[in-house]
């Protein structure tokens, strides 16, 4: 039986609070293509819409390196939250994990397969919705060329059922497929295997585990809330340079609890992976 929702909460805590160095690390690391990011946009973006009365080709040409550049950056936080999700992996099956850079290192090895499993996870899960919604647009704009009206109620009836199909396929399948991530990141398994494994993780418990996946979340969402809205009122009674203060405090409290979230999943993968 998989343990309690309530214990997956408690032992992400204990698990953060003996590894906080670990997590610390990461969480300044995934400062890095975040601030890069920023930069870009603040610097890069206005820059090319300044560009583009003045000469395109050129304005097309930084539009192109921007492009790639949050490609790159995209990238790189993938591959440093891959590293963190194989970190906290080792911290809770007490696996020797080496220092930050060798994880560094063992993550590039998994990227590919990483970015490819959440790629498909993706499209097991949303396939119905795009499908539903290109059916959509093609019979609306049949309709309208041809100027039909008689059938228009029935229609939309159909495709209101066919997006609440959709919505339920969605929920279904990135449950179904929710540790897909996790075993090609962790056991560096290949795409299909990954997307067999999880499923073969969750068959006959998709509540259950549903469940344990949104209590821990909601939990720590609430507590995440709480705590940088208190901070934030204060603030704004204080006023003053308190506020602003206080505001980046509370900026930080969210930060500081978000690996929660990533910690959680992993127990819960590792958990479920042992009680088959």
């Amino acid at each position: 039986m998989l343990i309690g929702a309530g214990e997956i909460i408690r032992r992400s805590y204990h698990l953060y609070r003996a590894n906080f160095r670990m997590y610390f690390k990461y969480i300044l690391l995934n400062f890095v293509p975040g601030i890069l990011s920023l930069a870009l946009f603040l610097i890069a973006i206005p820059m090319t819409f300044s560009v583009l009365f003045v000469d395109k080709t050129l304005a097309i040409s930084l539009g192109m390196v921007i492009i790639l550049f949050s490609i790159i950056l995209s990238v790189v936080g993938l591959w440093l939250n891959f590293a963190f999700i194989k970190a906290i992996s080792y911290g809770y099956t007490n696996t020797p994990a080496g220092t930050l850079l060798d994880n560094l290192k063992k993550s590039v090895r998994v990227l590919l397969k990483g970015i490819a499993t959440t790629i498909m996870v993706n499209i097991y899960a949303l396939w119905p919705m795009f499908a539903t919604m290109l059916l959509y647009f093609i019979i609306s704009t049949l309709l309208t060329k041809f100027g039909i009206q008689s059938f228009t109620t029935i229609i939309r009836v159909t495709f209101l059922l066919l997006f609440f199909y959709s919505f339920f396929h969605l929920v279904r399948y990135y449950i179904k497929l929710v540790f897909a991530l996790f075993e090609a990141v962790i056991y560096s398994a290949p795409v299909k295997k990954s997307l067999t494994e999880s499923q073969v993780l969750v068959v006959g418990r998709w509540w259950s585990i549903l469940w344990r996946i949104v209590a821990p979340m909601f939990v720590f969402w609430i507590i995440s809330v709480v705590a940088s809205g208190i901070l934030a009122q204060t603030g704004t009674q204080i006023g003053g340079i308190m506020d602003t203060i206080l505001g980046i405090l509370a900026v930080l409290v969210n930060i500081l609890i978000a690996p929660l979230f990533a910690t959680a999943m992993v127990i819960l993968f590792h958990e479920a992976e042992h009680k088959v």
